[in-house]
Protein backbone atom coordinates (compact mmCIF):
# COMPACT_ATOMS: atom_id res chain seq x y z
CA UNK A 1 0.00 0.00 0.00
CA UNK A 2 1.44 3.28 -0.68
CA UNK A 3 0.86 6.88 0.98
CA UNK A 4 -0.80 9.08 -1.94
CA UNK A 5 0.56 12.02 -1.12
CA UNK A 6 -2.39 14.10 -2.12
CA UNK A 7 -4.44 12.85 0.40
CA UNK A 8 -5.40 13.73 3.71
CA UNK A 9 -3.06 11.84 5.44
CA UNK A 10 -0.25 12.60 3.18
CA UNK A 11 -0.66 16.17 3.15
CA UNK A 12 -0.81 16.20 7.10
CA UNK A 13 2.14 14.26 7.47
CA UNK A 14 3.95 16.39 4.78
CA UNK A 15 2.60 19.50 6.81
CA UNK A 16 4.07 18.38 10.24
CA UNK A 17 7.76 17.32 8.32
CA UNK A 18 7.05 21.47 7.03
CA UNK A 19 6.39 22.23 10.17
CA UNK A 20 9.04 20.67 12.34
CA UNK A 21 11.40 22.19 9.87
CA UNK A 22 10.25 25.36 9.99
CA UNK A 23 8.85 26.36 7.12
CA UNK A 24 5.47 27.48 8.29
CA UNK A 25 4.06 28.87 5.06
CA UNK A 26 4.52 25.84 3.19
CA UNK A 27 2.93 23.77 6.45
CA UNK A 28 -0.08 26.54 6.85
CA UNK A 29 -0.91 25.96 2.99
CA UNK A 30 -0.69 21.83 3.14
CA UNK A 31 -3.60 21.73 6.56
CA UNK A 32 -5.18 24.16 4.89
CA UNK A 33 -5.55 21.91 1.70
CA UNK A 34 -6.59 19.14 4.27
CA UNK A 35 -9.00 21.34 5.42
CA UNK A 36 -10.54 21.92 1.98
CA UNK A 37 -10.61 17.76 1.07
CA UNK A 38 -12.01 17.51 4.56
CA UNK A 39 -12.88 20.33 6.66
CA UNK A 40 -13.66 18.64 10.10
CA UNK A 41 -10.17 17.01 10.47
CA UNK A 42 -9.34 17.91 13.39
CA UNK A 43 -5.34 16.86 13.03
CA UNK A 44 -4.98 19.93 10.46
CA UNK A 45 -6.97 22.25 12.58
CA UNK A 46 -4.81 21.64 15.73
CA UNK A 47 -1.38 21.89 13.13
CA UNK A 48 -2.52 24.75 11.93
CA UNK A 49 -3.53 26.25 15.32
CA UNK A 50 0.72 25.35 16.54
CA UNK A 51 1.56 27.35 12.85
CA UNK A 52 -0.33 30.51 13.69
CA UNK A 53 0.60 30.24 17.53
CA UNK A 54 4.27 30.17 16.73
CA UNK A 55 3.97 32.58 13.80
CA UNK A 56 2.44 35.47 16.72
CA UNK A 57 -1.30 35.24 15.11
CA UNK A 58 -2.61 34.21 18.48
CA UNK A 59 -5.82 34.82 17.53
CA UNK A 60 -6.37 33.08 14.43
CA UNK A 61 -4.60 30.13 16.45
CA UNK A 62 -7.45 30.23 18.87
CA UNK A 63 -9.85 29.62 16.80
CA UNK A 64 -8.59 27.00 15.00
CA UNK A 65 -8.17 25.68 18.38
CA UNK A 66 -12.20 26.11 18.85
CA UNK A 67 -13.20 24.60 16.00
CA UNK A 68 -10.88 21.73 16.56
CA UNK A 69 -12.56 21.32 20.04
CA UNK A 70 -15.80 21.67 18.64
CA UNK A 71 -15.05 19.37 15.64
CA UNK A 72 -13.89 16.67 18.53
CA UNK A 73 -17.83 16.96 19.63
CA UNK A 74 -17.38 19.35 22.64
CA UNK A 75 -19.40 22.40 21.95
CA UNK A 76 -19.69 23.48 25.64
CA UNK A 77 -16.10 23.40 25.82
CA UNK A 78 -15.24 25.04 22.74
CA UNK A 79 -17.91 28.18 23.39
CA UNK A 80 -16.16 28.62 26.77
CA UNK A 81 -12.72 28.63 25.89
CA UNK A 82 -13.90 31.40 22.89
CA UNK A 83 -15.38 33.32 25.79
CA UNK A 84 -12.53 32.92 27.72
CA UNK A 85 -9.90 34.05 24.55
CA UNK A 86 -12.30 37.31 23.89
CA UNK A 87 -12.60 38.29 27.85
CA UNK A 88 -9.34 37.58 28.86
CA UNK A 89 -7.05 36.74 26.01
CA UNK A 90 -5.25 33.78 24.42
CA UNK A 91 -3.25 33.06 26.84
CA UNK A 92 -6.03 32.73 29.50
CA UNK A 93 -8.05 30.53 26.81
CA UNK A 94 -4.74 27.44 26.86
CA UNK A 95 -4.73 28.25 30.70
CA UNK A 96 -8.56 27.39 30.85
CA UNK A 97 -7.55 24.24 28.43
CA UNK A 98 -4.80 22.90 30.56
CA UNK A 99 -7.26 23.42 33.54
CA UNK A 100 -10.11 21.71 31.91
CA UNK A 101 -7.85 18.42 30.88
CA UNK A 102 -5.78 18.02 33.34
CA UNK A 103 -8.04 15.19 35.12
CA UNK A 104 -9.34 13.87 31.93
CA UNK A 105 -6.43 11.92 30.61
CA UNK A 106 -6.41 9.11 28.69
CA UNK A 107 -9.03 11.01 26.63
CA UNK A 108 -6.92 14.21 26.37
CA UNK A 109 -3.84 13.81 24.35
CA UNK A 110 -0.65 14.56 26.54
CA UNK A 111 1.52 15.21 23.90
CA UNK A 112 -0.75 18.02 23.23
CA UNK A 113 -0.82 19.43 26.83
CA UNK A 114 2.61 19.63 26.58
CA UNK A 115 2.47 21.89 23.74
CA UNK A 116 -0.05 23.97 25.25
CA UNK A 117 1.63 24.39 28.45
CA UNK A 118 4.60 25.92 26.40
CA UNK A 119 2.33 28.44 25.16
CA UNK A 120 1.80 30.05 28.51
CA UNK A 121 5.73 29.39 29.74
CA UNK A 122 4.85 26.36 31.97
CA UNK A 123 7.91 24.75 31.86
CA UNK A 124 6.96 21.99 34.40
CA UNK A 125 3.90 21.20 32.97
CA UNK A 126 5.11 20.75 29.59
CA UNK A 127 7.58 18.33 31.17
CA UNK A 128 5.11 16.94 33.15
CA UNK A 129 2.76 16.07 30.12
CA UNK A 130 5.83 15.03 27.87
CA UNK A 131 6.75 12.37 31.18
CA UNK A 132 3.20 11.46 30.32
CA UNK A 133 2.91 11.15 26.53
CA UNK A 134 5.72 8.59 26.85
CA UNK A 135 4.47 6.30 29.72
CA UNK A 136 1.73 6.21 27.83
CA UNK A 137 3.30 5.67 24.31
CA UNK A 138 1.18 8.15 22.81
CA UNK A 139 2.47 8.14 19.21
CA UNK A 140 3.15 11.47 19.08
CA UNK A 141 5.88 11.02 21.40
CA UNK A 142 8.33 10.09 18.64
CA UNK A 143 8.08 13.72 17.78
CA UNK A 144 9.84 15.37 21.31
CA UNK A 145 12.97 16.17 19.66
CA UNK A 146 11.63 17.84 16.82
CA UNK A 147 9.13 19.99 17.17
CA UNK A 148 9.47 23.72 17.26
CA UNK A 149 7.34 24.18 20.23
CA UNK A 150 9.79 22.07 22.56
CA UNK A 151 12.90 24.08 22.12
CA UNK A 152 12.79 26.06 24.75
CA UNK A 153 12.84 23.08 26.95
CA UNK A 154 16.74 22.26 25.47
CA UNK A 155 17.91 23.94 28.37
CA UNK A 156 16.22 21.84 31.11
CA UNK A 157 18.26 18.91 32.54
CA UNK A 158 14.41 16.98 32.79
CA UNK A 159 13.71 17.75 28.88
CA UNK A 160 17.65 15.96 28.12
CA UNK A 161 16.58 13.19 30.08
CA UNK A 162 13.63 12.32 28.57
CA UNK A 163 15.46 12.59 25.03
CA UNK A 164 17.90 10.57 25.85
CA UNK A 165 15.44 7.86 27.76
CA UNK A 166 13.96 7.56 24.28
CA UNK A 167 17.26 8.02 22.12
CA UNK A 168 16.43 10.87 20.58
CA UNK A 169 18.96 13.29 19.67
Amino acid sequence: MELDPLSVVGKNNLGMVRFCKKDYSAAETLFKDVLDLQSTDSTARWMLSRVHWLEGRKEEAIAEIGDAIANDGDDALAEKFRAKANDQGPEAAIRLLLHEWRTVPPTTNPFALANLSTYVNDTDGAIYWLDRSIKERHPWSLWIASVPEFEPLRGDKRFLAILQRMNLP
